[in-house]
């Protein structure tokens, strides 16, 4: 069970670990993706000045087309003051015509210029504001989801650190009672090993007596063989002396002092 814990605890770390690693990948994207808007906005910024010095050029060329049509206009008031004073009627009537022919170009060109200027300004601006909007958009979006992302990869990471801390805890109570059992099994050996020694002693105390009793009854053993020899020998000598009444008691007398 022990090493089933130290497992899966190591899978965690290195699980925490990765995770720590793609929070971190993230989060630089996250900072590039920052970078990139700062520098749309500084892009914006710089497309707004742009935008106002095409302003300030189309108005420079209108104030300018303007002009020219007020020279044209005094040019055209000269002529007609001049054909005004020409007496001939066809020549009053050419300088009308060639008149209102110039003036009819000059405001043809004039509002052509005009148009395309505007038409140009118009649509460059457009397309400038639909690029930023797109890109600012886009930009957005990849930077919620990449918000989303690592909320929600810290959580993981904070439900990973939480098991990791349970499995710690489990571990190391593991361990104190692996500890634990392991005094125990040493007192348990001691005082085993104690009363083996015991044992062991007591037995060779009964066996130091065991030794002594028969060195003790051999020796009476010898003693008794030494005595049966002799009352036999004297019996012998009382079977063969029955006449000898002094010897036979002293014969009794010896036995009764040995039995």
């Amino acid at each position: 069970q022990l090493s089933n814990i130290e497992a899966e605890i190591n899978l965690l770390k290195r699980r925490i670990a990765q995770l720590e690693d793609e929070v971190k990948r993230i989060k630089q994207e996250n900072q590039r993706m920052l970078s990139e808007l700062q520098r749309a906005r500084t892009d914006l910024d710089q497309e707004t000045l742009n935008r106002i010095d095409y302003q300030n050029q189309v108005q420079t060329l209108l104030e300018e087309i303007d002009f020219s049509r007020r020279v044209h206009d005094n040019e055209i008031k000269d002529l007609q003051t001049l054909a005004s004073r020409d007496t001939t009627p066809e020549n009053r009537e050419f300088f009308k015509n060639e008149l209102a022919s110039a003036i009819r170009d000059i405001r043809e060109e004039y509002d052509q210029v005009n148009n395309v200027h505007r038409n140009d300004m118009e649509s460059w601006y457009r397309l400038k504001v639909q690029e930023i909007q797109t890109q600012s958009a886009r930009q957005s979006m990849e930077q919620g989801y990449a918000k989303e992302e690592v909320k929600r990869l810290r959580t993981q990471l904070a439900d990973l650190r939480g098991k990791l801390a349970d499995l710690e805890s489990r571990n190391s109570l593991l361990e104190k009672q692996i500890q634990e059992l392991n005094y125990q099994l040493e007192d348990d050996q001691r005082s085993y090993e104690a009363a083996l020694n015991d044992r062991d002693s007591q037995i060779r105390k009964m066996r130091e007596e065991c030794q002594a009793l028969m060195v003790e009854l051999q020796m009476l053993l010898d003693t008794k063989q030494t005595l049966d020899a002799e009352i036999a020998i004297y019996r012998k000598m009382l079977e063969g002396e029955e006449n000898r009444a002094g010897l036979k008691q002293l014969v009794e007398q010896v036995v009764k002092t040995h039995a």
